[in-house]
């Protein structure tokens, strides 16, 4: 069976664009990373939480280091042209 120049556009109108090579349409947040759901970037961003907090408790690093360090909240972004997720964090002391 022969496609039709319509058929063919159709087809290639409701295709997905994929981004590669982590290269997106936006540029990727703070966390420097690119996740494929916001279950994915939120687990990430626990992670680090409980990284941090552990270490202060152990004393292996000071009140600034854990406030520069350790985020406290987040903004997630979506690539408009492939839908990956992107996280940029709130710190409580910002680096210059």
């Amino acid at each position: 069976m022969q496609e039709t120049k319509q058929e063919v556009e159709q087809t290639k109108g409701n295709k997905v664009e994929q981004c590669t090579n982590d290269k997106h349409q936006m540029p990727v947040g703070n966390s420097k990373k690119w996740f494929n759901t916001k279950e994915e970037a939120v687990k990430y961003y626990k992670s680090l939480q409980k990284l941090w907090s552990d270490k202060l408790v152990n004393n292996e690093v000071d009140d600034d280091e854990y406030d520069a360090n350790c985020p406290y909240g987040y903004q997630n972004w979506n690539c408009p042209k492939c839908g990956m997720i992107t996280l940029d964090f709130y710190f409580r002391i910002e680096e210059n």
